[in-house]
Parts: structure tokens; C-alpha cells; sequence
């Protein structure tokens, strides 16, 4: 796990991208004023440069050794404090298991989004 944390940071944005669609409507939101965050089970300081590349400007909170990872709802509890939401105004979206789990520890709703595939 040291090894690949040590690799990680080096090499974490070796085929990162958002899911297609996603920075557009992340940017719609936030154009609409609505209040969005990144919370993720990466490393802190890797989340923060991912979120800084694929939507600049959001803060982003990632896994640390002083917070739980989810679907513990410490993050997505910063998150809410540093946006200045309650849970009644909070929802969370998510593409896992963990994520929908998350949500339900936090206390909010959950939009669940799965990724279609072209497959055959």
C-alpha cells in the first residue's frame, strides 16, 4: 500500500477524467448558484489537485488519516460546513454503493448515477 500511495501521488491523473457529462453539469450547478463540493476516499491532497483540474474552484475533501473514509459521513459533513448547508438543503450524488451508503450516514438524499455502457 506504501508503494502504490508513493506511485499514486506521483501519477494520479494517469487516465483521470470525470464521467462524460459530468463537468458540464457540475458547471451548470455552480452557474445556477448552486453550492457543490468534491468528496472522495482518494488521498486528501490528490483529491484536492484533481478537483482543482477538472473543476477549479470547488473544495474538494479527500481520505486523511484524522477523518474516516466513507461511507463514514465525517467528509461529507465538512463539506456541508465549509458550503454553509444543512442537511435539509444537502444532496448528495454519488456513482457506488459506498456513495448511497455515505449519504444515508450523513443523513441526506442520494442521486445514485450509474454510467451506461456501450457494450454489446
Amino acid at each position: 500500500l506504501a508503494e502504490y500511495l508513493d506511485w499514486y501521488a506521483v501519477n494520479f491523473c494517469v487516465k483521470a477524467a470525470p464521467y462524460p457529462g459530468v463537468k458540464a453539469a457540475v458547471d451548470a450547478l455552480v452557474e445556477r448558484g448552486v453550492k457543490v463540493a468534491v468528496v472522495s476516499n482518494k488521498p486528501d491532497a490528490t483529491t484536492k489537485k484533481l478537483a482543482e483540474m477538472f473543476f477549479p474552484g470547488l473544495p474538494a475533501f479527500g481520505q486523511r488519516d484524522d477523518t474516516p473514509k466513507k461511507p463514514a459521513p465525517e467528509m461529507v459533513w465538512k463539506a456541508m460546513e465549509t458550503l454553509g448547508v444543512t442537511a435539509e438543503e444537502a444532496v448528495y450524488v454519488g456513482d457506488s454503493e459506498v456513495d448511497v451508503l455515505t449519504a444515508q450516514n450523513a443523513g441526506i438524499p442520494c442521486v445514485s448515477a450509474k454510467l451506461r455502457s456501450n457494450a454489446t
